[in-house]
């Protein structure tokens, strides 16, 4: 065991990443050995996400790409208010709480940006649609192109579960004493119904 104040960890290639009050470290996943730490500015309510190879996070105002064997970064881009991240096949989408950007992974060029009328906070992908989750009334964006997907919105507070062509969702007042006031939906992806 490695003591440490931990926030938010991923996984990737035999590496665990731990997002912390001092930045980013990365850690052997058999033995648990200390690899590197990178101080980004980074948030502990923010955590980092990894897939092949690459680590994806975000700080105030940067998004970054860094290798995860060695911390290095691949690229940075400048972004507002950057915190969660979700990995795409081909993009990795920042949302904050009034947009979405999708940047590509090769070399963090901006895809696409998505403004919001509400405050939108993590996302989840599936089915190529990026789901968010907030307070109120939260968009299901096109994942290839940002645009909102047509039949497909929901009070979402939590990110989906998804099985084949359903997305579960929790809905309604979580700050409610009423039992009937939450309930759990199911939803095509497909048709939004």
């Amino acid at each position: 065991s490695v003591p440490l104040e931990i926030a938010r960890l991923a996984y990737d290639q035999g590496r665990v990443i731990a997002t912390t009050s001092r930045g980013l470290q990365a850690f052997d996943a058999a033995t648990g050995r200390l690899l590197w730490t990178r101080q980004l500015h980074t948030q502990e309510r923010c955590p980092a996400v990894a897939a092949d190879g690459v680590v994806y996070t975000g700080s105030i105002e940067t998004a970054y790409a860094l290798r995860s064997s060695d911390g290095s970064t691949l690229w940075s881009r400048q972004l507002t208010d950057v915190c969660d991240a979700t990995v795409g096949p081909t993009l990795v989408y920042y949302t904050n709480g009034t947009a979405t950007t999708a940047l590509r992974r090769s070399d963090g060029t901006v895809a696409w940006r998505a403004l919001h009328t509400t405050g939108a906070s993590p996302t989840a992908l599936h089915g190529g649609r990026l789901w968010h989750t907030q307070t109120h009334y939260a968009p299901v964006l096109d994942a290839a192109t940002g645009a909102t997907a047509p039949g497909a919105h929901s009070f979402i507070w939590r990110r989906p579960a998804f099985a084949g062509d359903l997305a579960f969702i929790s809905v309604g007042e979580v700050n409610t004493s009423e039992p009937d006031a939450r309930m759990l939906q199911a939803v095509d992806v497909a048709t939004g119904a």
